[in-house]
């Protein structure tokens, strides 16, 4: 994974203290001086300094565990309402699926009776006139589509 914007922040700005802090080396016929007591100060200023960029560093860690916990915990979420959802879809497919079936049995029972009807009657004229009835009824009061 990248680095962060944050923690590249930091390492540019350790970069820079430590450049002010030490300056370049030394002009040719200067003389190299350390104390002791300087040498503590610059190795605990330097202590100090790295201290404070782990404790940020590892603020910003748990601050990332955190939101990584919380995006897993809203991907569960989703996931489940997808499946959820799609479970629902597949229940009213079958559900239109089946009122689509019925509903085109009854519409052909009715013809299938009519014909029955028309057979035992007398004439083939009486037929053709209750079926006309029956087909204006259904024009009339035809049931809404699906």
């Amino acid at each position: 994974m990248y680095p962060s914007a944050g923690a590249m922040n930091a390492a540019a700005a350790a970069a820079a203290v430590a450049a002010a802090r030490h300056p370049g080396p030394p002009q040719p016929g200067q003389p190299i001086k350390f104390t002791v007591g300087e040498s503590c100060d610059r190795i605990k200023e330097e202590f100090n300094f790295l201290q404070a960029q782990y404790h940020n560093l590892k603020l910003e860690c748990e601050k990332l565990a955190s939101e990584k916990i919380e995006i897993q915990r809203h991907y569960v979420m989703y996931y489940e309402m997808s499946y959820g959802l799609n479970v629902e879809m597949h229940k009213q497919a079958r559900t239109v699926r089946t009122v689509r079936s019925v509903r085109g049995g009854a519409c052909e029972a009715p013809y299938q009776i009519i014909a029955v009807e028309c057979s035992h009657r007398a004439g083939r004229r009486q037929g053709s006139r209750i079926m006309g009835r029956y087909l204006l009824h259904l024009q009339t009061y035809s049931p809404p589509p699906l």
